[in-house]
């Protein structure tokens, strides 16, 4: 016979497990609205039946009588494998996302097409050698051209300089997600230890892990690190397949800076300590060095491009005019432009920071060139050797 309290203590247990999973619900209800919160479930399970015992044993046995019911686990609902999918993809989405705002910015620097803009100085430039062209004698359109000339100078200079404050500006603001990422990776270690001596005493520190889980979705979409999960509950997390959180240790990031062989000056990000540069680097970090390096630098060399392109042929031209009066038997033989490049080294003329030694073939010559050393009119002049 059983006892008289069996039922009573069946249906205790149905209000507390129900109560427990009222509780999971509101915390859910409370939560709707928190970013990184994830829905939690009760998992409701049988309790263990009885048999009876002694005089309330049923002869021969066969009848076991339940017990109720009770929360076994309070579960988070979170597949890991979209989890990693998703921050992969917004990693990706948030680098392309820095690049294209910053290409937008570097094209409002050009701000072309307008009255004030390079192309519109360039064609106001060599409008004034028509004019001169049509008029040679006269003082008024030698002094404008020569007032076009120097403002053509001038919106080149602003130019460049404005690349490199955006340049700077990149540069500055890596130093500054640096430190970030250190300091989520120090939380991220910290976190690590409060979960692990958790789950070895068989708790799921359900709200621990939406800490985390928001701390690792800002450190990939920072860096577009990769992360996983180990069997203690701890997280690891690597940047270019090299440890940056490893359980509750926390490696650390730097930003050295480097000089460049221009006279200018950029950081590098390199693995404290050991010094080794950071590989595999995306998100927002991967998004500045590219528009850093690349992006810059592309913009720059064809400026440079340009500029270098108008001086020369300019200079060509002027070289081979003639003067007025008893001077028009001769040549001017005179630079327009007055340049540095019979002194200045290749490297140092503003022409980019990745130029590197090589040769080329010229009318089946091979030239030698050392941007360390070599200046353009060496170049040249090795250059027209081979054209004889």
């Amino acid at each position: 016979m059983r006892s008289s309290f069996m039922g009573l203590t069946t249906l205790l247990r149905a209000l507390q497990a129900q109560q427990q999973a009222m509780d999971v619900t509101n915390q859910n209800i409370a939560n709707a609205n928190t970013t990184g919160y994830t829905r939690q479930e009760a998992k409701l399970v049988q309790t263990a039946p009885h048999a009876g015992s002694g005089y309330n044993r049923p002869v021969g046995g066969g009848l076991m009588m339940g017990t109720g019911v009770m929360v076994s686990e309070i579960m988070r609902q979170r597949d890991s494998f979209v989890d990693q999918q998703l921050r992969t993809e917004t990693a990706q989405q948030k680098k392309w996302q820095v690049v294209s705002d910053g290409v937008q910015q570097v094209e409002a620097l050009f701000n072309e097409p307008s009255t004030n803009g390079l192309g519109n100085q360039l064609t106001t430039f060599f409008n004034a050698w028509s004019e001169l062209s049509t008029n040679p004698g006269s003082a008024t359109a030698r002094a404008q051209l020569q007032t076009q000339a120097q403002t053509v100078v001038a919106a080149f200079q602003d130019m460049s300089q404005q690349l490199e404050s955006f340049r700077q500006n990149q540069d500055f603001q890596l130093t500054s997600v640096v430190s970030e990422v250190n300091d989520l990776s120090s939380q991220i270690a910290s976190l690590n230890l409060q979960i692990r001596r958790s789950t070895a005493v068989g708790d799921n520190p359900n709200d621990l892990m939406d800490a985390r889980d928001r701390l690792i979705d800002q450190v990939v979409t920072l860096t577009g690190a990769t992360y996983q999960e180990q069997t203690d509950g701890s997280t690891t997390v690597r940047i270019g397949g090299r440890i940056l959180v490893d359980g509750t240790k926390a490696n650390a990031l730097t930003a050295e800076l480097t000089p460049l062989a221009s006279g200018k000056t950029s950081h590098t990000i390199e693995w404290s300590p050991g010094g080794t540069a950071v590989a595999g680097l995306g998100g927002t970090v991967g998004a500045l060095v590219h528009l850093r390096d690349d992006v810059v630098s592309d913009k720059v060399a064809k400026l440079n491009l340009l500029a270098s392109t108008i001086v020369t042929s300019v200079n060509a031209q002027h070289a081979q005019g003639r003067g007025l009066g008893q001077y028009a038997s001769s040549t001017t033989n005179t630079d327009f432009f007055s340049t540095q490049r019979t002194t200045t080294p290749l490297r140092e003329t503003g022409l980019g920071d990745t130029l590197v030694a090589g040769a080329f073939t010229v009318n089946g010559t091979t030239v030698q060139v050392d941007p360390t050393t070599d200046t353009l009119d060496a170049v040249m002049n090795r250059v027209t050797a081979a054209l004889s």
